[in-house]
């Protein structure tokens, strides 16, 4: 009876300590499991989070676009030129994605510029950014609107349609307009705020 007795105790010791050992196995995994989904959620925060940096970038860097751009033009096909220009375009596009200065790292931007187009009087584009973390990644993309501030070309400071016939006064009258055309432009550059001017929205995930 004794022996039979030490077998029941021994067979129900092994039974408790297998239980243990599954038991304890299970919350190991579980805590592992729980570790490494924390893991990629900080992840994921940390790279969302660059990304849309890169995108306030990249926007700081359009605002000193559109500010150039308004002390250099006085009309409204001279504002388009200066961000559509033959000679300024890529100027323009290298220009707003050029985030050097900044020491955030595993960052890239890019400017859709092969689909910058006019609409009305707004230039609108694309902007991408990606961020890494090992082999985490996040991808955003969003779209650009910037408005054109002048309604309508005003006239150059040379009036072209003055013949050789009209009178000394004439001209003078026409200088006279030209030039309160030039200081109405730079009253109305005064008060154009630049930041009104453009419009970042449609941010998506990639």
């Amino acid at each position: 009876m004794l022996h039979k007795n030490n077998g029941h105790v021994l067979i129900s010791t092994i039974i408790i300590l297998a239980v243990i050992v599954i038991v304890s196995m299970t919350c190991i995994s579980l805590v592992y499991s729980n570790s490494r989904i924390l893991g990629l959620d900080d992840k994921a925060i940390k790279t969302e989070e660059i990304s849309f940096s890169g995108i306030e970038m990249m926007r700081s860097n359009i605002l000193y676009e559109i500010k150039t751009a308004l002390e250099n033009t006085n009309n409204k096909t001279e504002y388009f030129n200066y961000f559509q220009g033959n000679d300024s375009y890529l100027s323009f596009v290298n220009k707003i994605k050029d985030i050097s200065n900044s020491n955030i790292k595993n960052l890239a931007v890019k400017v859709m510029y092969n689909n910058v187009y006019i609409e009305g009087e707004f230039l609108k584009f694309d902007v991408q950014t990606e961020a890494k973390d090992g082999t985490y990644r996040k991808k955003l993309q969003a779209s650009v609107k910037i408005k054109n501030p002048w309604d309508k070309d005003i006239v150059s400071e040379e009036n072209e349609t003055t013949s050789e016939s009209e009178n000394v006064e004439s001209i003078a009258h026409s200088d006279d307009e030209n030039i309160t055309n030039i200081q109405g432009i730079t009253k109305e550059k005064d008060y154009i705020d630049e930041r009104s001017l453009i419009q970042i929205y449609d941010i998506k995930e990639l």
